[in-house]
């Protein structure tokens, strides 16, 4: 049965002309201890100083577990919006990546997972950073960056409050581009285009962001029939080799339940946004 496929979402304001935005910086390998018991937030702050990165965990039992699902809103105000926030309180983390940023001047995180509930229920969605916490002391890996960082800002297209790239301090030799995407254009095709901009032929590539209806390789429709237009994603795997970049991600959809596979060249618009870190190499 073919995947009915929503490739464009009309968003409220205006249409910003520029589709992307990215800038250098170093990626600098990072790994962290973070304490169980406080805010997620203000654990990583306090782990890495404050300072731009992506980090990933794995493994990780939690305290206290809040999230956030996709879902349709109800005012009409947003394209897509949030379902919740939903407890998970006891569950274990498979993995959560978070890019950690700052807001109205203070450090600010931006997370998306999946984990195994105390009954045993698989689910994923985006993470409350203030109103989770840690059961256990965690070491997080990923990459400290100079040069760029991630701020949040109105975004007058989509009306909603989104991080972006800034540039900071000189980054010295720069091996990696911070990168945000607009809605409504290939999130792959994209990534090359900008990959390709840049002279960054080979490399990774990590992060999170929201597709509209995303297609997985095999054809299959991400969103399992159940009409989530808006899902969310963390990147499990991304390689862009010879120009050609190759993404699998977990994707939540309405709901909570998750899959995790290959995505499909060409079938997977940005819903809101994507976040990513490219990484030469």
């Amino acid at each position: 049965m073919a995947c009915a496929v929503i490739e464009r979402l009309v968003h409220p304001g205006p249409v910003a002309a520029q589709r992307s935005r990215a800038l250098p910086c170093a990626a600098t390998p990072l790994e962290v201890a973070l304490p169980a018991g406080v805010p997620l937030l203000d654990a990583v702050a306090g782990a890495t100083g404050g300072r731009a990165a992506w980090l990933e965990l794995t493994g990780a039992p939690m305290a206290r577990l809040d999230h956030l699902r996709p879902g349709p809103d109800p005012t009409g105000d947003h394209a897509a919006w949030y379902d919740g926030p939903h407890g998970a309180d006891g569950a274990v983390m498979t993995r959560l990546g978070l890019h950690l940023g700052r807001r109205a001047g203070q450090p600010w995180l931006h997370g998306h997972g999946w984990w195994t509930a105390p009954d045993g229920m698989v689910q994923g969605g985006h993470v409350v950073p203030g109103d989770t916490a840690l059961a256990e002391p965690v070491r997080a890996r990923g990459w400290s960056l100079t040069g760029a960082a991630l701020e949040v800002s109105p975004d007058p297209e989509t009306r909603f409050d989104l991080f972006q790239p800034v540039a900071t301090t000189p980054p010295g030799q720069a091996d990696a581009l911070l990168l945000t995407l607009r809605p409504n254009q290939d999130m792959t095709r994209a990534i090359e285009q900008v990959a390709s901009a840049h002279g960054i032929r080979s490399g990774t590539v990590h992060g999170l962001g929201s597709l509209v209806a995303p297609r997985f390789a095999d054809a299959r429709c991400a969103d399992g029939g159940d009409k989530s237009f808006a899902t969310e994603i963390l990147i499990t795997e991304g390689r862009i080799t010879g120009g050609r970049a190759a993404l699998s991600a977990m994707v939540v959809g309405f709901g909570g339940q998750i899959a995790v596979a290959a995505l499909e060249r060409g079938g997977c618009g940005v819903c809101v946004t994507c976040e990513l870190l490219l990484r030469r190499g």
